[in-house]
């Protein structure tokens, strides 16, 4: 019995060694390189961890240095408690800026309805008198005779044409209300067949 115990022992220690050696690995650096990071510890040596670290409640003695932003449900200073900031009061208003530059003109509206016809105003003052015109011609009495061709050309209404027989013009035309008669003449002048030419008022 008491070997079986002696050889149960050697066997443990024997289990136990393998397994030391086997788990064993050597340092990757000459010392004091390549130590495992000092864990979390209660000394007054500041530490400085790379990974997150969460923890149920956390109190400081001294002040706290945040290098990113801080989230929380709530902001409390003492008792009194907020879930987010209040406004600030709205602060005065600025100086007007300078007047911009005035725009390009629109273009023009279209033309609009034509207004009511204004009242019609009052009759001016009459004018002058103007100046008397030319006397005109005498309303001649039926059955008076005129009209002439004078040597210089001219026509004497109410004759309105001459034609020359032989040297002598003579009334060819009368004036509307008029009538060219031939009239024997004894004064020597001769149209070549004794008849002289007038106009007779119808």
């Amino acid at each position: 019995m008491f070997n079986y115990i002696k050889i149960l022992v050697l066997a443990l220690a024997l289990s136990l060694g393998a397994t030391l050696v086997f788990a064993w690995t050597g340092p990757t650096a000459t010392a004091p390189n390549g130590n495992t990071p000092t864990p979390i510890n209660v000394s007054a040596t500041s530490q400085i961890k790379s990974g997150g670290l969460f923890v149920g409640s956390l109190g400081v003695d001294g002040g706290g240095l945040f290098g990113g932003s801080v989230t929380a449900p709530q902001f409390c200073l003492g008792s009194s408690c907020i879930t987010s900031w209040q406004s600030g009061p709205t602060g005065p208003q600025g100086p007007a800026g300078p007047t911009g530059a005035t725009g390009a003109a629109g273009a023009t509206g279209a033309t609009g309805p034509q207004g009511a016809t204004g009242a019609t105003g009052s009759t001016g003052s009459t004018g002058a008198t103007g100046p008397q015109g030319p006397a005109g011609p005498l309303e001649a009495v039926s059955g008076t005779s005129g009209g002439a061709c004078p040597d210089d050309g001219s026509v004497w209404w109410p004759a309105t044409d001459c034609t020359y027989y032989g040297t002598t013009r003579w009334i060819s035309a009368c004036a509307s209300g008029w009538t060219l008669v031939r009239i024997p003449t004894w004064i020597g002048i001769f149209n070549g067949n004794g008849l002289f030419y007038n106009c007779i008022k119808n």
